[in-house]
């Protein structure tokens, strides 16, 4: 199920009408010139793979910044879908639970050539969902197929901090979203002591010309 309310969309689930409703949803606020960001709040145990394709192409394909935050859990499709969000606008709240694993499926039935296509076929489909989270996360292909072959159970559960050092998220906290004169600005609550997570400092390449000194900065 997805719903709207105000400038939100909640996702759920990702069957069903879950991604036509995400369609709708998500160009109404995309044609809105009173939003400048579209957000989404996950709270979802996963669902179909194609839902979470469809949705994940609106998010890369969209004119504005995403952002993405799990409120209470994020599994499966749900927290592949949170790693999708624009940079530096993906957001954990403090506890919620967030697992990643590779694409599950029941009850393949035909002959044995009709099962053998459909195991190529996830097989297919398994590669491509991994390498979308291995391009949103900055880690190479092979780190994810290794990070998810290493578990017995196939699921990787994960806290908040976790999946902040895998790159599924940016920061641990609520995000506040405040407008000055058309100009958007996000901070993360302090609260219980959760801190934003701070860029690392960019280095300046000197002019040929004008060698100077710089110092590094941080953003804000």
């Amino acid at each position: 199920m997805v719903s709207n309310s105000d400038n939100f969309i909640w996702v759920k689930e990702f069957g069903g009408d879950a991604l036509s409703d995400f369609y709708k949803k998500f160009k109404e606020l995309e044609e809105d010139p009173l939003v400048p960001v579209i957000s989404i709040i996950i709270s979802s145990y996963g669902g179909s793979v194609y839902g979470l394709i469809g949705m994940r192409n609106l998010i890369k394909s969209s004119r504005k910044p995403v952002m993405t935050l799990c409120l209470t859990h994020a599994q499966s499709a749900g927290a592949f879908l949170l790693a999708a969000g624009s940079k530096q606008l993906r957001f954990a709240a403090k506890d919620t639970d967030i697992m990643i694993h590779g694409i599950q499926t029941w009850g393949i039935g035909g002959d044995l050539k009709q099962v053998g296509e459909s195991v190529e076929n996830l097989k297919l489909m398994q590669e491509r969902v991994l390498r979308n989270l291995a391009e949103d996360t900055g880690k190479s292909y092979e780190e994810v197929v290794k990070a998810i072959h290493s578990s017995v159970t196939g699921d990787i559960n994960m806290t908040p901090e976790q999946a902040l050092e895998f790159g599924i998220i940016d920061a641990i906290g609520m995000p506040q979203i405040d407008y000055e004169q058309q100009n958007l600005r996000i901070s993360v609550s302090k609260q219980d002591g959760i801190k934003p997570v701070e860029e690392k400092p960019k280095k300046r390449v000197a002019k040929k010309s004008k060698v100077k000194h710089t110092k590094s900065v941080r953003s804000k």
